[in-house]
């Protein structure tokens, strides 16, 4: 056991863990600092719109720049590397650009269909988001390829401790919807801008070795990204985004409220811990393939390591969700924990599937993603109706969609962990 630990404090991967969960751990904890506050200045409501607006806009955001920008790390040389950065950028500002132009004419008949027509006058906000999300995402790649754990831990701390500063700040004065969608928004844009300040600042050329590959190339190289992993993301958060819409559509802004803000806090340790692993090991698994390295180790001794240490806030939440939610945001908001008790399932078996998940690309197994992210989405909708149609109950409808995500995910992270050893195979 002392070797293990001696072994665990000299790796290097674990180090760079240590570093994004640091940053990470201090900005949730700034969020769930000023949490308490917020909630009693907006009211379920405002968190019902607020958790609206992110659902659509998650539905988009990952056709901001068609998920190029997760091949950032993927090249050996910085040049390579660039291409793939210019090339996000272009699409990114093409397709904020169609659906500005799609929202302005059809805003108000696409609020119509979601039953939140109170959400027109946020609809514009939403290609904004698109921007600055691939924009983001640019830059969170390129620190990841950097290695920029350190900068990455401070930005995460100076946004979150601005934007919730803001939520309050401005609240006191207008507490409406429009507060936090707004900020929600530019949220993306601090985040990245900080990044790519910070990355700027490491005064780290490119290279001019590997510059045979044109945007062009580099679109044509990476399809895949866009073929297969883009419509996956894209489903999935579509899939990730259901209940709130669905909660809005049958029973009302407040209950999308509840539901935000339990996947918000149950989120937390699968936000903390699943990405800044996911941040880590992801260039570790490409460096692994690239020098003909096993894989099954790596993945599984990850999916281990977030088992063991994932499981603790999950039962607290699963034992105690109702109580602590109305202690904590107030009474209104105890339902809100029954919501979060049968999210812990699901979100930790999310967190367990973060190796997994980022072992995919390497594997060139995105096009399976693709089919079993179409499969989740089915079996989601169906819980979804079964638990409005036939039980009449928005606790159930939650119920019944958690236990069909987390189950589905299960059987994603061991045929992953059976992939990568045949692949080690040979």
């Amino acid at each position: 056991m002392l070797n293990f630990i001696k072994s665990l404090k000299q790796s290097v991967f674990v180090r760079n863990v240590m570093m994004i969960v640091t940053g990470a751990a201090g900005a949730q904890m700034i969020a769930m600092a000023f949490m308490p506050f917020i909630t009693r200045i907006y009211g379920p409501e405002a968190f019902g719109l607020l958790g609206t607006f992110i659902s659509v806009a998650t539905i988009l955001m990952p056709m901001a720049a068609l998920t190029y920008p997760i091949a950032i790390v993927l090249p050996k040389h910085d040049a390579d590397a660039m291409k793939l950065a210019k090339l996000s950028a272009l699409i990114a500002l093409a397709t904020s650009s169609i659906a500005a132009f799609i929202l302005y004419f059809f805003g108000e008949e696409i609020a119509s269909l979601l039953q939140a027509e109170n959400l027109v006058l946020y609809l514009m906000l939403i290609p904004l988001a698109m921007l600055f999300s691939g924009f983001h995402q640019i830059a969170e790649q390129w620190a990841i390829r950097l290695q920029l754990y350190r900068l990455s831990a401070l930005v995460a701390l100076f946004q979150s401790a601005t934007v919730n500063s803001a939520k309050i700040g401005i609240g006191l004065f207008s507490p409406v919807a429009l507060v936090l969608i707004g900020i929600q928004v530019f949220a993306s844009a601090l985040h990245g801008g900080l990044l790519f300040w910070g990355i700027s600042k490491t005064k780290r050329g490119v290279a001019s070795e590997g510059d045979a590959l044109t945007i062009k190339k580099a679109a044509s190289k990476y399809k895949d990204f866009a073929i297969y992993r883009a419509p996956q993301v894209t489903m999935n958060a579509a899939s990730v985004s259901l209940p709130v819409l669905m909660l809005v559509f049958y029973f009302g802004p407040a209950f999308a409220g509840f539901y935000t803000l339990a996947k918000t806090i149950v989120g937390i340790p699968s936000l903390l811990l699943g990405k800044a692993v996911g941040d880590v090991l992801y260039p570790r698994i490409s460096e692994a393939a690239n020098k003909n390295e096993p894989l099954y180790p790596v993945v599984k001794k990850a999916t281990l390591l977030l088992s063991l240490v994932g499981s603790i806030p999950f039962l607290i939440v699963i034992f105690f969700g109702p109580w602590l939610f109305a202690i904590v945001f107030g009474e209104e908001w105890r339902s809100a924990g029954s919501y979060a008790r049968w999210l812990a399932g699901w979100m930790y078996i999310t967190l367990l599937s973060t190796p997994a998940i980022k072992a995919l690309p390497v594997l060139s197994a995105q096009r399976f993603h693709l089919i079993h992210t179409i499969v989740v989405i089915f079996i989601r909708v169906l819980a979804l109706f079964a638990g409005y149609q036939i039980f009449s109950s928005d606790l159930i409808s939650v119920a019944l969609y958690s236990l069909a995500g987390g189950i589905l995910n299960l059987m994603l992270v061991f045929w992953v962990l059976r992939l990568c050893w045949q692949f080690d195979r040979g």
